[in-house]
């Protein structure tokens, strides 16, 4: 299946949380040359939790919506599942940037 016109390397990394139990699913979409090759589902355990709908309506908010929380989960994540593959693609689109963007970009590259 074509899903990119680009035919690009990307991998998509989304992530879902039960609110009750913060447990965490974790998808990654390979594609490759644009075409969806591949997906790892993954369940995180009881994982920090994360609130993306609590906003206090302060658009001045330092961690909007609980991105922080998120962009640190997904960074522990990135740094896990990276270190064991065999191709890393030039692009890793997730929802909220990891703290530590600029190391893991290094690390990555």
């Amino acid at each position: 299946k074509i899903v990119s016109a680009a035919l690009e390397d990307v991998d998509y990394v989304a992530l879902a949380q039960d609110e009750r139990t913060a447990d965490t699913a974790v998808q990654v979409f390979m594609v490759r040359h644009g075409r969806l090759v591949g997906r790892d589902s993954f369940l995180l355990e009881g994982a920090e939790v994360f609130n993306l709908q609590a906003n206090n309506g302060d658009s001045a908010d330092a961690d909007p919506a609980g991105t922080s929380q998120l962009g640190a989960l997904i960074g522990a994540f990135i740094q896990q599942f990276y270190d064991n593959v065999a191709f890393i693609p030039s692009l890793v689109l997730v929802q909220a940037m990891p703290p530590d963007q600029a190391v893991l970009e290094e690390w990555l590259a």
